[in-house]
């Protein structure tokens, strides 16, 4: 029997003992060694009705094989890894990183299995999926260096996206947040100007610089997606991060007249988590910063609640 924490409803999400998962020939067992929360997790305990009750969640890990099945190329005990969830996430989630073990189905080196180099820590590689969803919406943008970027919300993703911004060479990077704390973060992670929006207004604030080339939306709100719009330069660019859950009108004519490119961005491939652990092996950006807050798989419900926090958490993570 192993430990794993199990989503049960709005709130609620038990340590319970469950049998170690069986592994057949195309599967590979990961004894885990860290799991951050992600926002889709957090939305699932928040509302109790994204994942099927009995659901182990948890997406974003790293750690130990220690099994592969026969029929397994090139992934073997020993190995320290981190999953690559999508496009198949439904299997990731069966057996998520909130466990002691996490079992991952036909398992595929390069595909939803990369092993992680010796420079990389489990927490590291935990970091290394929503890094890799910044990275793909910074390679979507395809921004010049000279260009001026702004993030609109400072959140995990919108931080990851200024990692990957300072990876390809673009300095000009603004990003706007209601949180001091993930500003601070932000500017110490390579953002070139932070604004805190609850502060300061943002329309005039904007309307006494140059227009940017390029506007990453994070904020997944209605008004952050009409303020990149319309404050955007002509023949920019306004990059959609964030995941929006309800449909809403956007000034088309604005889009037309202006001639800007909207861009849509989900998820990565196996190239942009390639390039993730190359830019965590570097050293040259220190991504454990994104880490705020560590807890054991025991605590795994104060975890929740702290992540709840945007004035104290960025990434929570889950060590095993």
């Amino acid at each position: 029997m192993a430990k794993a924490g199990v989503l049960h409803g709005k709130n609620q999400i038990h340590v319970e003992d469950r049998p170690v998962p069986r592994v057949e020939k195309n599967d590979v067992l990961i004894k885990v060694g860290a799991c951050s929360i992600c926002g889709t997790d957090l939305r699932a305990y928040n509302t109790g009705d994204l994942f099927p009750p009995g659901t182990v969640a948890g997406h974003e890990f790293a750690g130990d094989v220690v099994d592969a099945g026969k029929a397994v190329e090139g992934i073997k005990k020993g190995d320290r890894v981190c999953v690559k969830p999508m496009p198949e996430m439904i299997g990731i989630l069966i057996d998520g990183g909130f466990a002691e073990y996490a079992l991952i189905k036909n398992a595929t080196l390069d595909e939803n299995i990369l092993i992680l180099p010796d420079t990389i820590s489990d927490e590291e590689g935990a970091l290394i999926e929503p890094l890799a969803v910044g990275i793909h919406g910074v390679n979507r943008l395809n921004p010049k260096p000279e260009d001026n970027v702004v993030i609109f919300g400072a959140g995990p993703i919108g931080l990851c996206t200024v990692i990957g911004l300072k990876a390809a060479g673009v300095n000009n990077i603004l990003v706007t947040d209601f949180s001091q704390m993930r500003l601070d973060l932000a500017m110490e992670l390579g953002a070139g100007e932070v604004l805190n929006i609850g502060k300061k207004n943002l329309g005039e604030f904007m309307g006494s610089r140059p227009q940017p080339e390029a506007i990453v939306e994070c904020a997944g709100v209605l008004q952050a997606m009409t303020d990149a719009i319309n404050m955007v330069a002509t023949l920019g660019k306004v990059l959609v991060l964030a995941t929006y859950e309800e449909k809403f009108e956007i000034d088309l004519l604005s889009i037309q007249l202006k001639e800007i490119d909207l861009i849509g961005s989900l998820a990565y491939t196996t190239y942009e988590f390639k390039q993730a652990i190359d830019i965590i092996s570097s050293g040259k950006i220190d991504t454990k910063k994104l880490i705020t807050h560590r807890f054991s798989l025991d605590d795994i419900s104060r975890a929740f609640e702290v992540q709840k926090n945007a004035d104290e958490a960025v990434k929570v993570m889950i060590k095993p």
